[in-house]
């Protein structure tokens, strides 16, 4: 949550898009350092994979650091984690993983938590509200395909590829 607050507070200095790049630039140079024995597994497969959660964090992470500009940081935060409630249903849609009594149970709890916490004044949720929820769709999704790709793909050599693809 504290990132929440340096980020906001960084975008002062740095446009949205910028801070995104180089976040991710800096996570793919640092893990495909420490990682670069795995680099020698690259194959479509895991050129795919990479890319798709390249895509879907970075455009994640690059609407949330825009909904900052005019969203409390820790709106942002809570808001955020509407992941919580899109990825049982992402899961269900794409892969056939119906969700559980208790995840709906979940589910049901974190709608009355963002509710309470964003809908101040009526049902009026703002811009930067409104892209914060969005990218928690954006995460729900890259949750849900990398646990996907994860099933028959190293972890370790599918996050390297993403920090390189959402760094671009």
């Amino acid at each position: 949550g504290f990132s929440f607050v340096v980020v906001k507070d960084t975008l002062n200095l740095i446009p949205p898009v910028y801070m995104t790049a180089i976040r991710f630039s800096l996570a793919a140079i640092v893990l495909a350092i420490v990682f670069h024995k795995k680099l020698k597994m690259i194959n479509r497969k895991y050129l795919f994979s990479g890319v798709v959660l390249g895509f879907l964090l970075s455009a994640s992470t690059a609407i949330q650091t825009v909904a900052l500009q005019t969203t409390d940081a820790g709106v942002c935060a809570f808001l955020t984690t509407a992941y919580v409630v899109w990825s049982p249903f992402m899961a269900w849609a794409f892969f056939k993983k119906r969700p559980n009594k208790q995840c709906l149970l979940a589910v049901v709890f974190a709608v009355f938590g963002i509710g309470l916490l964003s809908l101040n004044g009526g049902f009026k949720i703002g811009y930067g509200e409104t892209l914060t929820l969005i990218c928690g769709v954006g995460y729900g999704l890259h949750i849900v395909f990398s646990d996907k790709f994860t099933e028959t793909q190293d972890p370790i050599l599918i996050s390297v590829l993403q920090m390189v693809f959402a760094g671009v």
